[in-house]
């Protein structure tokens, strides 16, 4: 039985690759449990709060455009829109042209609370994340997205096999 053999640096990126996947993994694993716990005063969930933020550029969106963003199920968003629509901080609202489009935005109702909920937002990961110089964490977030990039090509690759 012949075995197929890499070469010496393939086993090394495999390796490196495999080492990078257990630390973005942990990252992450730690990251929601600091959120969670931190966040957890303003009675909202990480999936609620992600919405909020993917919201909190001004633009009403479409439960697809807000699962696309969130990287899950539009049932999903389904579900955590119903939660903060009956919390008072978003509503839906009819399409002008199309009344079957439905966006969602801010409840205006909402904005003293929504402002608190930023700010305990942005005070818990400037917690998080002061330890790390500003040079080194942004060489990082550019390192995530060429790989999050090159994951996609991959996978754009795989699906028209």
């Amino acid at each position: 039985m012949r075995t197929i053999q890499q070469a010496p640096h393939s086993r090394d990126r495999a390796e490196l690759g495999f080492k990078a996947a257990f630390l973005i993994r942990e990252i992450n694993a730690r990251l929601n449990s600091i959120i969670a716990s931190e966040l957890a005063q303003t009675g909202l969930t990480l999936p609620q709060i992600m919405l909020i933020k993917s919201l909190a550029h001004g633009k009403e969106l479409t439960i697809t455009e807000l699962a696309a963003e969130l990287s899950t199920g539009k049932s999903t968003v389904v579900g955590i829109v119903d939660r903060l629509e009956k919390a008072g901080l978003v509503e839906r609202r009819r399409g002008g042209e199309d009344r079957r489009e439905v966006h969602i935005g801010f409840a205006p109702t909402a904005k003293e609370r929504l402002a608190a909920i930023k700010t305990t937002i942005d005070a818990t990961f400037l917690k998080t994340f002061e330890c790390v110089p500003l040079e080194d964490f942004s060489r990082f977030q550019s390192t995530l997205e060429v790989l999050l990039e090159s994951m996609g090509a991959t996978a754009s690759e795989n699906a028209q096999k």
